[in-house]
């Protein structure tokens, strides 16, 4: 019987192909599967770990449930806690050599870590304004400022994180804004100015208009923006007869308690409506109800507005009768005062019936009528 060698076929490409993607499938495999299930034994701190080959030392504190041991940073003021791990960097050594937590771990590896100190946070200094203060003086209806005042300049120091005021250092003091309450001086004779608020009020503001027509007699009308708008014709009759225009808000707003940006838009949408309806621009301003506080002064101030208060206040609003408000009128009056009385704000029949009696009884006294514009000292801008 004889000997014979069989043959095995040659080998295709195709099968050459296959058998490398298949090797390189496998390999991938087994790093995969390594780097998911791998493990490798190293020496932390004195504690035995298995961690993830090619981690890092961070990496393995984190796994490990550890405290990452860089310091905490420390605010400047409280002496608290600002900064979790923003102290000083940790001191990390592997196998004895410097390291850092970045350093890639493997198998045996011996690891000692210190905690990086505890830091208090940076200081960084600011410059920031202080606000011109306001200060009121003396007494009177009619207010002028006397000094305009300036602004001021702090240097803050504080801390970069958290924000707490370590010092406060003034630069410059600021200069106050004041303010001085007086009362007109007359040189010569007695004069004295009506003054109407709350209106235009149609129906109540043309009897005003035609009583003080009647004894020729100008007087200054506080407007109210919103009631400007609703009947401008009346405002430029009131304008046209020779009388005064002054500005009370928008919506007649107690102003006392408001911000200074409410109590400027309803100053300054007031005076765009008088002076839409108009045509001039008022150049006097009557807080309502007299509601004043350091904000109602910087608003005025802003718009160039000269204040104007009263000193002789008959309350014809609270209607308490046609020769009560004649009384308290003719009775208070004095050289420089300023009357207050009302065309609108509600009924006003018992001001319209009682205002000739009020000129004539004034004029029995020695009184000349004029309007603030015409009153001595008003100009002081």
């Amino acid at each position: 019987m004889g000997w014979y060698r069989v043959q095995s076929p040659p080998r295709t490409r195709t099968s050459i192909v296959w058998l490398a993607a298949g090797s390189i499938v496998a390999l991938a495999l087994v790093v995969a599967c390594f780097q998911l299930f791998g493990r490798v034994a190293v020496t932390l701190d004195g504690r035995r770990l298995l961690i993830r080959s090619g981690s890092t030392v961070a990496e393995a504190m984190r796994a490990n449930r550890a405290p990452l041991p860089n310091g905490d940073l420390i605010g400047a003021v409280s002496g608290t806690v600002v900064g979790r791990g923003r102290g000083g960097a940790a001191t990390v050594r592997v196998n004895g050599d410097p390291g850092s937590l970045g350093s890639t771990l493997f198998a045996h590896d011996f690891v000692v870590t210190e905690r990086g100190r505890d830091t208090t946070e940076p200081i960084v200094v600011k410059r920031e304004g202080i606000e011109i203060p306001v200060r009121v003086e003396g007494a009177g209806p009619l207010v002028r400022i006397v000094q305009p005042g300036a602004k001021g300049i702090a240097e803050i120091r504080v801390g970069a994180v958290s924000g707490q005021v370590v010092s406060r250092r003034v630069v410059t003091p600021a200069l106050p804004m004041v303010y001085r309450h007086m009362t007109p001086r007359i040189r010569r004779g007695k004069l004295i100015a009506l003054t109407f608020d709350d209106g235009p009020w149609p129906g109540q503001t043309e009897r005003i208009l035609q009583a003080l027509k009647a004894e020729h007699v100008h007087a200054t009308f506080f407007m109210i923006g919103s009631r400007v708008r609703s009947a401008p014709a009346l405002a430029r009759r009131v304008l046209a007869e020779g009388h005064v225009i002054g500005n009370h808000t928008e919506h007649h707003l107690q102003l006392g308690d408001q911000p200074f940006a409410v109590s400027l838009r309803e100053i300054t949408a007031a005076q765009s409506d008088i002076k839409n309806a108009t045509g001039i621009t008022p150049t006097w301003f009557r807080p309502p109800g007299g509601s004043v506080s350091r904000d109602v002064y910087r608003a005025s101030a802003k718009l160039h507005l000269q204040l104007a208060m009263w000193n002789i206040d008959p309350r014809d609003w609270s209607r308490p009768g046609h020769q009560v408000i004649l009384a308290r009128v003719v009775g208070a009056a004095k050289p420089g005062g300023v009357v207050v009385m009302h065309d609108g704000g509600g009924d006003r029949n018992q001001t319209i019936w009682v205002l000739r009696k009020i000129i004539r009884g004034l004029r029995a006294k020695g009184y000349t009528f004029v309007t603030l514009d015409q009153m001595p000292g008003k100009s002081w801008r």
